[in-house]
Order: structure tokens, then sequence, then C-alpha cells
């Protein structure tokens, strides 16, 4: 749904179908995209250049193949997602875990010193608005204004979608074995992720890739790489060296031996430390200064279904 609404933005005459009404349904139509709750091919204009569809709709499905029939292009999910991020500052999070949180967390940071991002998060984070949104075209302040508009979506590795995205600022926040019913092995995995980092642009062109000083494999990953790489994690040799104090929940980031910023992290967990730098590194290279990020890091209260509080259970006595 959100990237039909940065397809529409950029010009495009967007219609769809689903299976049943929703909520996310209701917000398309409210935006003026029609959607037909028909999946036979009856409703696919004959005028259509480009069919999207998600992972989740098989090569046998009515309107694939209606699509096929009708001599339509048929493009994935990923790949539509990688043409929109061409017309962008596209910041891609990319890693085995923590991609919904950091995406949430930058979104949120963009938002409160009014970058007005654009975002696409695999996850629902009410503190942002959702899932996505469409914000504007162009950067509104900073260093960067007026270049293309801010697009932060997650990047993920499974059957390698990631290789269709088109990055400008990249993050591999941890590379470990998942998706085996995909990959071969770890090994295979890096490769992949090599893959993506490649796709950064050469640093003339501000290309830029931050990743994770440990668990990342960055020794595999980043030779080779024309764009502009820095390190970041609890390392005391990492580019951005994150110092973190679980009793308290205290994470600050040294660069140069010096403090960049410290603050009290409402999320739980030294994972959620390093998500929370890794997403206030990447909205510096956006144009935001160190002192704006404390604000929205120490108010920032996570994902949903991502150590959610949900309340307190008390037992009888």
């Amino acid at each position: 749904s959100g990237l039909a609404l940065l397809i529409a933005r950029l010009g495009a005459n967007v219609q769809g179908t689903d299976e049943i009404e929703s909520k996310t349904t209701s917000k398309l139509m409210r935006e003026g995209i029609e959607v037909s709750f028909t999946q036979d091919g009856s409703t696919i204009p004959t005028n259509t250049d480009l069919i999207v569809h998600s992972a989740a709709i098989v090569p046998d499905h009515p309107e694939i193949i209606a699509g096929d029939e009708m001599g339509i292009p048929i493009v994935t999910y990923a790949q539509m997602l990688g043409l929109v991020q061409r017309k962008h500052t596209s910041v891609c999070i990319a890693g085995t875990h923590g991609k919904s949180t950091t995406v949430s967390i930058l979104s949120s940071i963009l938002l409160h010193t009014n970058f007005n991002p654009s975002f696409i998060v695999g996850a629902n984070c009410e503190q942002i608005g959702g899932s996505s949104k469409v914000g504007s075209s162009t950067i509104p302040v900073g260093t960067h204004r007026g270049e293309q508009g801010i697009l932060i979506s997650e990047s993920c590795e499974f059957n390698r979608s990631f290789h269709d995205h088109n990055p400008k600022i990249g993050l591999i926040n941890n590379i470990e074995e998942d998706h085996l019913d995909y990959y071969s092995s770890l090994d295979d995995i890096i490769k992949s992720f090599k893959g993506f980092a490649m796709k950064i642009p050469d640093s003339k062109d501000g290309g830029v890739l931050l990743i994770a000083h440990d668990g990342a494999h960055r020794n595999i990953v980043t030779p080779a790489l024309s764009c502009n790489v820095e390190t970041f994690g609890f390392h005391p040799e990492a580019d951005y060296q994150v110092m973190f104090d679980p009793s308290v929940r205290r994470v600050g980031i040294l660069r140069d031996g010096m403090w960049t910023i410290q603050w009290t992290n409402p999320m739980p967990g030294s994972h959620n430390a390093l998500n929370a730098s890794a997403a206030a590194i990447l909205a510096v290279y956006l144009g935001v200064d160190w002192e704006s990020l404390i604000e929205p890091l120490e108010q920032f209260q996570g994902v949903d279904r991502r150590l959610q509080r949900l309340g307190t259970f008390k037992c009888k006595e």
C-alpha cells in the first residue's frame, strides 16, 4: 500500500486488488486509488503498462495469468520499489535482524526534525503513523535541502530481493544464518549481502555504507566497494564506537574518541542500542545535527510486537 501511494505521487494512475476490505484498502481508496475485490483478472484495464505483485502472489494466480495473456510486463514488489528508489534519496536498511526497528527509529527522527521523509516499514509503528508515509518530493531542510526527497525502506535478503533495490545510503546491521530454505549456507548469505552493498554508488556520487564493525562479516562484504564505508559498534576500533550501560539504558556514540551524543534509550537491550545508534548516524548523513537527535531518540517507544509492553499481569496471592 505504501508503494502504491508513492507510485501515485510520481504521477502514475494506480489501481489494484485485494482479497478483502481492510483499513489499508480504505486508506488507498480515500487517496483516490481504485481497489477491487475481484481477483480473476477481469478488472485489469487493457491499457495497463505494468503489473506489480507481492512475494505472496503465486505464479498461477488468475491475475498473473491474465496479465501474461494480455502481454503486460509483470514485476515484483522489490523490483518496483527499486524503480521508485531511483526517484529519491534512497536509504536502504539491510541485515538479518533489526530492519523494521531501525527504519522506524530513523523515520521518527526525520519526522521530528521536519525532514518529512517517505518510508515503508515491514511492521506497524503507531508513533510514525503506521507502516508507510508519502513525504516531501524534495528534502525541505538541512544541508541536503532541495535534493530528491528521502525514502527509507527495508532491504530484505530473502530470495535476494534486495539486489533489485537502488540505495544511495545503505546499512548492514548484522549477517547471520537465516532463510536457509533459500540459501545453501552462511557463506552464500554473506555473498548475497556483498551483492547488495555493490549496488551503492561511488563515494563521489554520495554513496555511503554503514556496516556493523562486528557481526556483519565486513572484511568479506566491503573490499572492492567504491562507496564510502564506515563502521559502528561496541568495538573500540569502530568508526562510531557505541557505549551502552544496560542498567540505566544509557547510550553514547564516540567519534575519534570524542562524544557526539548521549541519550537514555527507551527500549531495552544492547541490540536496540545498536539499532538506535545506526539510525542516529544515518540521520546525521542526511543532514540532521547531533544535538537534534536526542529528543526523538529518547521519545521513541518501539515497534509493535518487538518487546512491546502490553500491560501488567498481577497474580492472586
